[in-house]
């Protein structure tokens, strides 16, 4: 419906329409869910249903073929609860060949019978063992689904409904919750998103009631970056978010000369720890492994805090910047890199090792956890005061 409607497609009038159906089709199709016709009482009384079905069995017109494939359950929904289907079909019954099933006078020729429902068989001569007369077949259906349950298939809204849109979205790593009708959204998005219409999207989706979102803005010359980490941090998410990175400050915000502290946890198994820092100027440190901290084995749910003896310590370049910690089932590199280097090159190595190792040990056991730091200069007061006290500027 949406690339539908992003490409500016048009209804074309069926043949046989009146105006009215004409005009009730066409607000029951309306990509705007303002415009659209709210129920389907209100799209039959729209378009007359009653004159859509025959007495014993559905004979669907050219528009109430248009709508069963729009509307699809919706529209059985509506049929099924105000014109059941009778419970034996029969072509050219006589009252008194009827009554031949049943136990009375036998059919003089059964074999022009023809049922198309199990009800016969379920009839209390069938019940006490008598069989149904020679010739006739019966054929098995299932029990009808209760109009109750119908509903409810209708109106639920599910995560695998919810996920290829999000999906979609570049430049994200977005994760979703879904409780009755309410779509809760959660991570990274860039900052160009257009999230007003990232959740009128969602809100279109079938029983979709209501649209949250819990998001942090990602800058545009981080998108390589969030990209390549994505499906790895999705399969941290997936599996139950076991490997985290905080900071030690809530909001995330450092001030100049202030240290870089942060606390991180690791799967439920042995795993290696790669912490890297993606700073404003296209560069990438990397602070575990590095020349300030080798050792990066990870023993199962390990929880360390790293930079608390002042290893890192906040300098410009000043704004958002990410740091990233990733976990693997063996070290990323047979050697140490620079402790400095081009983010650029730094992605393409990572990428051709990681699909690499997805291949020989599985991409479930490698997992990633993002969190956002926003740093600034130190105003001249904090300076002044600083020197003042004898601290580091």
């Amino acid at each position: 419906a949406t690339e539908a409607r992003d490409g500016g497609l048009q209804l074309e009038r069926r043949k046989g329409l009146t105006s009215r159906q004409w005009k009730a089709l066409k607000r029951a199709l309306a990509f705007n869910r303002e415009q659209r016709t709210p129920t389907v009482g209100q799209l039959c009384h729209d378009i007359s249903c009653q004159s859509l079905v025959a007495p014993t069995i559905f004979r669907l017109s050219g528009l109430a073929a248009s709508l069963l494939v729009v509307a699809g359950a919706a529209g059985y929904y509506y049929l099924s609860l105000f014109h059941p289907a009778p419970e034996i079909e029969a072509t050219a019954v006589s009252p008194a060949k009827r009554a031949g099933i049943h136990g009375g006078e036998s059919a003089a020729h059964p074999a022009d019978l023809e049922i198309e429902d199990a009800a016969d068989a379920r009839s209390p001569a069938a019940g006490m063992g008598n069989p149904p007369a020679a010739g006739i077949q019966v054929a098995k259906t299932e029990s009808p689904v209760p109009v109750k349950s119908v509903v409810t298939e209708v109106r639920k809204l599910s995560l695998s409904a919810v996920m290829p849109m999000l999906d979609r979205v570049s430049c994200a790593a977005l994760d979703a919750t879904v409780t009755n009708g309410t779509v809760n959204v959660h991570g990274y998005v860039s900052q160009q998103l257009d999230m007003k219409r990232l959740e009128s999207e969602l809100l279109a989706l079938p029983g979709a009631k209501k649209v949250t979102a819990d998001v942090t803005p990602v800058s545009e010359e981080k998108c390589a970056v969030m990209d390549l980490y994505e499906p790895y941090w999705r399969a941290n998410k997936d599996a139950g978010g076991a490997t985290t990175i905080r900071t030690r400050s809530e909001r995330g915000e450092f001030t100049e000369g202030d240290p870089l502290i942060v606390k991180i946890t690791t799967p439920p198994y042995e795993s290696y720890v790669n912490l890297d820092y993606y700073s404003l100027d296209g560069g990438v440190v990397h602070m575990v492994p590095g020349p300030r901290i080798e050792g990066n084995q990870a023993p199962p749910g390990y929880v360390a805090t790293i930079g608390d003896l002042g290893q890192w310590i906040i300098a410009k370049p000043f704004g958002t910047e990410l740091v990233v910690v990733l976990t693997t089932p063996k070290p990323l590199f047979d050697q140490p890199r620079e402790e400095v280097e081009k983010g650029a090159d730094y992605l393409v190595a990572l990428r051709d090792r990681l699909d690499q190792m997805g291949k020989e040990s599985g991409r479930e056991h490698i997992t990633a956890d993002f969190v956002m730091i926003n740093t600034k200069p130190r105003t001249l007061l904090e300076r002044i005061k600083d020197k003042a006290l004898g601290h580091r500027p």
